[in-house]
Formats: C-alpha cells, structure tokens, sequence
C-alpha cells in the first residue's frame, strides 16, 4: 500500500457520511475492500476507486435500514420459539439458523438480558465497528446497546 495518498479517500468517505448521514469506518472500509476485492484491494485504483467507496457506502446503509426489520423478526422467531421450546439454550439453538448473531445479541441486550446472550457479543462488536451505523434507525433502548458494545473498558 506504499505510494497511497490516503487523503483523497478520506475525503470521499467523509463526503458520504455527510450526504447519507451514515457514520463509515475506515476499518469497515479496509475489511469490506478485502471481503470483495482479496489482495487486489492493496493497488491503488482498487482501494481509492470510487466504485469501492460506493459498494461500501452501499451496504453501510443497508445494514441500516434492514436492521429495524431485522430486529421485528427476530422477536417474531424468539416469541414463536419460546412458546414451544422451554430450554432457553435449546431456543437459542433454533434461533441462531433464522438471524444473525449480532440480531439477536442486540435484541436481547436492547431489553436488558446481555447475559442470556453474552456468546453473541464478539459478532455484535464486529458488526458496529465494521457498519457503525447499523443501530441509527432502532428505538434509543437498542442504539444504546452500541456504547455498551464499544465503550467498555
């Protein structure tokens, strides 16, 4: 990544977050750039190319906006299986194959019971601190599960 001026690209994603009121990453951007280009993403074009910082951009405000639906059917799942299933670990199991881990640690951590999924917790952290701003569109019970994530000591 020698010879990179990092400057521009900076600029662009402090651009996008203004104009879609979306907080970005650099560290989301880096692993997201991996994720869809591999190793090309260290050649300047691949990594500064307005297409990655779109493609970024892009699912940045998807995970947004698909996080309150998410979240709506995930407590539909959890509502569904608790009423046939007793064992809460059992229950868990069923859940992990209908959402994502980090739904469900938000769900549960957005009512108060960290606790009951604690395990959930790394993906979660991964999940804010790859697409901060996933939690913006939810009740102030669940964007507070952000600090709690991100701010411990």
């Amino acid at each position: 990544m020698a010879g990179i001026d990092f400057g521009p690209l900076a600029e662009s994603l402090t651009a996008q977050e203004e104009a879609r009121r979306l907080e970005l990453s650099p560290y989301g951007f880096v692993l997201w750039c991996l994720d869809h280009y591999g190793v090309k993403c260290a050649w300047k074009n691949v990594l500064c190319s307005d297409a990655a910082v779109k493609g970024y951009v892009e699912d940045a405000a998807k995970y947004r906006d698909d996080m309150p639906a998410m979240l709506l059917n995930a407590h539909t799942y959890v509502t569904s299986i608790l009423a046939n299933v007793a064992d809460l670990e059992t229950a868990l199991k069923h859940l992990e194959g209908m959402s994502f881990p980090y739904v469900l640690y938000v769900l549960f951590a957005g009512s108060g019971q960290s606790d009951v999924v604690e395990r959930y917790r790394p993906e979660a952290e991964e999940q804010l601190k790859r697409y901060p701003s996933t939690l913006d569109l939810l009740p102030e019970s669940y964007r507070k599960v952000k600090e709690a994530l991100l701010c411990r000591p």
